[in-house]
């Protein structure tokens, strides 16, 4: 029991007696309050009414008006009175109380008795304090302890920890406990090595909660957590390379990297693949983990696949290497194409040509053998002639053609064509045919100077295609001359005539 008091220099007093109690669940006080006073020692008043109240906080909380007798010991005014306060979430409170006691006028030693003070309740206690034992921990391997100081001994707690849309509750716990969150919660953090996570410890007296505290702590992903290549498998895309070769070949084949799976580390999810190797490089989505490359660069290929996920955090597995075997196209100089007669002696009255080649080549070799064999053939036709004569291939062994037939009283164009399996490319050049000052052609109607004649009924000069005779006849009177005009047609196709005369009749001319 408390009391507040004030006494007068006339002898009187005036006081409140106050008790209270507390609710921890309901966080309040309840103060049942009395009125008291007294005069001097010149004996008791009394009248039929007074005016007398007790306020707590400003509000009144007794009002008496009615009778009152007052001797010179202490006399209770009306009926004791009891009020709730509620306490702040601090469990503190504070209160105003007041009493007021007037005779109305009876006599000027009770007139406006007035006692009034400020009274600090107890605090009530409520949400008890706690510590973590570290403000970091690993997920799946640290244990995140809580230590608490209760509020009351009779308190009881309940600790959650929880991270993300993750919690784990532990009840009934007096002052601690212990908790080692699991990597299933690592799905809380999938794109970022560390997260904050949240303990929040409920505070109970009996089953009412009363209040609750809460701190974060930082939570961080193992670094062993990382994501996980499976096989990586290099098939071959042989394009235009013979698939029954079953090698890789510079600058035609393609490789096909095959991924069996790529697995992001645990809660995340695969951001890229990147698939590099022998110049090659791209970067592709998670669902899209099987790369064709471009063109194949010569030597031993490994290729490596990097899987990223989203926590930035990499892994990754390199194939075993192919070999590409190298290949260069065929690459031609040009021939040479001589007459040479039935012993194999160059001869200008040859009736064969030879023809050596000048060209490089490159075969390549698997284990089957060795594969893209460079075939050399040559063939020929007169210069009139519409289409070329039947192919003939080179002879290994003395690295030349021969092309029967071919006499060397003829022009002949000869073409030469080298090939492999993915490359040809061919040459051809005019032979002219022998040499000589003035020859007359077989049938007697033709001659030629400083070559072979070719042609019946053409006179060719070396230097000019062809020279035609005017188509009239030779034959003229005795003595007569009859003069005639040359045409001579040049290797650009251009005609000039010129006069011939002839004389007949005494067989000059």
């Amino acid at each position: 029991m408390a009391t507040i008091s004030k006494e007068y220099t006339n002898g009187s007093g005036i006081k409140v007696v106050y008790t209270y109690t507390q609710s921890e669940t309901a966080n309040t006080s309840t103060i049942t309050a009395s009125l008291y006073i007294h005069r001097d020692s010149y004996g008791p008043s009394w009248n039929t009414r007074c005016s007398a109240y007790i306020k707590l906080d400003g509000t009144k909380i007794l009002t008496y008006t009615g009778e009152f007798e007052v001797g010179t010991s202490w006399v209770q005014i009306g009926n004791s009175v009891t009020k709730t306060v509620s306490h702040g979430a601090d469990g503190k409170k504070t209160i105003t109380l007041e009493g007021y006691f007037d005779s109305l006028g009876l006599t000027t030693k009770l007139t406006d008795l007035t006692v009034s003070d400020d009274i600090t309740l107890k605090t009530i206690p409520r949400a008890s304090s706690f510590t973590l034992s570290a403000s970091s921990v690993t997920i799946g391997s640290d244990a995140l302890a809580v230590s608490i100081t209760p509020a009351a001994s009779s308190f009881t707690h309940t600790v959650t920890w929880a991270i993300g849309s993750h919690s784990k509750a532990t009840s009934r716990v007096s002052t601690s406990a212990s908790y080692t969150i699991p990597t299933s919660w690592l799905d809380a953090i999938p794109d970022s090595v560390s997260g904050t996570g949240k303990v929040t410890v409920d505070t109970y007296s009996g089953t009412t909660k009363i209040g609750s505290a809460s701190r974060s702590f930082t939570a961080k992903v193992a670094a062993d957590v990382l994501p996980t290549v499976g096989a990586v498998s290099v098939l071959r895309v042989d394009a235009d390379v013979p698939a029954a070769w079953s090698i890789f070949i510079a600058g035609h084949s393609k490789a096909q990297i095959r991924v069996a799976s790529c697995t992001p580390g645990t809660g995340s999810s695969i951001q890229s693949i990147t698939i590099s190797g022998g110049g090659f490089s791209k970067t592709v989505q998670a669902d899209q983990a099987n790369v064709t490359t471009s063109v194949l660069p010569a030597g031993e290929i490994a290729y490596t696949v990097k899987a990223t996920d989203a926590r930035g955090r990499s892994a990754s597995v390199i194939s075993d290497p192919i070999q590409v075997q190298p290949y260069t196209p065929p690459a031609f100089s040009g021939f040479s194409a001589v007459h040479i007669d039935e012993t194999g002696v160059e001869s200008e009255d040859g009736t064969c040509l030879l023809v050596v080649p000048m060209y490089t080549a490159a075969s390549v070799y698997g284990d089957g053998g060795v594969f893209n064999v460079t075939g050399v053939k040559a063939c020929v036709k007169a210069p009139g002639d519409l289409s070329y004569g039947e192919e003939v291939a080179l002879d290994p062994s003395t690295g030349a053609i021969l092309i029967p037939s071919a006499s060397a009283e003829s022009t002949w164009e000869v073409k030469v064509t080298v090939s492999d399996t993915f490359t040809s490319i061919a040459r051809s050049a005019v032979v002219k045919p022998a040499q000589y000052a003035i020859d007359v052609h077989s049938g007697g109607t033709a001659v030629a100077f400083g070559k072979v004649s070719e042609t019946d009924g053409c006179t060719d000069m070396t230097g000019y295609e062809k020279t035609y005779l005017g188509p009239q006849s030779f034959l003229g009177g005795e003595g007569s001359a009859l003069e005639k005009k040359l045409y001579f047609v040049t290797p650009d196709g251009v005609t000039y005539p010129h006069k011939v005369r002839f004389y007949g009749g005494n067989g000059e001319s």
